[in-house]
């Protein structure tokens, strides 16, 4: 009996390491991936109005552009001082950038992705974007910060770049905790604030919480 369970809890510590030996390639292949990709991102800070593929070509870097690699290519996110900075995709649904990285490998930190119903890309009224909290810190974890105020002052605007090289800044106005049944996850289009016209809503997961629990950030165009 001794030995028949000493080798079923090697077998489930075997497992256990295995799938964490797993998990933490998938982290790796998914970090460098976007890592590789920020070579070709938008710079907000230079932005003229240009095309960004032209202003590479123009300093000389023949590369294919985010839109080549990934049709669904939407434009570009970034938080300064935060680990937020990756291409933003928007498919016909809502599950396959939940599994799929930019570049179509199948990972689970997936793509930050826009809500398939915001029929208008950014310049929809109300624009959600979905993102994974992942553990290793990337993708959306780094919003989660967002529910202490000390990190809200410090990190009040969200830079958006769009497809079309066009830069929106957005500034943060409430942060909330919630579920899956929030009626903002309809996204209802009448949903803007009353200083703002164009609203922006960041939704991940709560790490702990139940598989229903949101966070969601608001942001207003500036």
């Amino acid at each position: 009996m001794f030995i028949a369970l000493a080798a079923f809890f090697v077998c489930l510590g075997i497992t256990a390491a295995f799938n964490i030996i797993v998990e933490l390639r998938a982290y790796s292949a998914a970090s460098q991936e976007y890592s590789d990709l920020r070579r070709l991102a938008p710079e907000p800070a230079k932005n003229t109005g240009e095309n960004p593929a032209e202003q590479k070509q123009e300093q000389g870097r023949e590369q294919p552009s985010l839109s080549e690699i990934n049709p669904d290519y939407a434009g570009w996110i970034s938080i300064p001082g935060t680990s937020v900075d990756y291409p933003v995709v928007q498919g016909s649904n809502n599950y396959t950038y939940l599994y799929y990285t930019f570049t179509g490998e199948e990972n689970a930190s997936g793509t930050i992705f826009i809500d398939y119903r915001c029929s208008g890309a950014f310049d929809d009224p109300f624009v959600m974007l979905h993102g994974h909290n992942m553990l290793d810190g990337s993708m959306f974890a780094d919003i989660r910060h967002y529910t202490r105020s000390d990190f809200r002052a410090e990190h009040p605007e969200i830079v958006i770049t769009d497809v079309d090289g066009r830069t929106f800044t957005y500034l943060v106005y409430e942060v909330r905790l919630t579920d899956d049944n929030d009626e903002v996850y309809s996204i209802p289009r009448h949903l803007v604030s009353d200083d703002f016209e164009h609203v922006l809503a960041l939704s991940t997961c709560v790490r702990g919480g139940g598989d229903e629990e949101r966070l969601l950030v608001f942001a207003g165009r500036i």
